[in-house]
């Protein structure tokens, strides 16, 4: 039997790129949605959206801080419940 949650990440992404790009942009047809969402997850999703899950860091910078950060690394995981 499933948990309600699981789906939570799915059903927020949606949220995000409804309100963030479909419900702002004109588009022409479905090949422009096409041609136009892989830059909008890069540019917004990637470099500029903070992530509460990444400890309020963008995508980019929650991946240098594992590269570069020894004490970073060393905190407690996060934990997702």
């Amino acid at each position: 039997m499933g948990n309600p949650y699981d789906n939570a990440f799915g059903e927020s992404l949606m949220k995000t790129i409804k309100s963030n790009e479909l419900d702002l942009t004109h588009y022409e047809d479905i090949n422009d949605v096409l041609d136009n969402l892989p830059e909008f997850f890069h540019t917004v999703y990637i470099e500029e959206r903070v992530h509460s899950v990444l400890n309020n860091l963008t995508s980019n910078e929650f991946e240098n801080k594992l590269k570069h950060d020894k004490e970073f690394l060393n905190k407690k995981p996060i934990v997702i419940t």
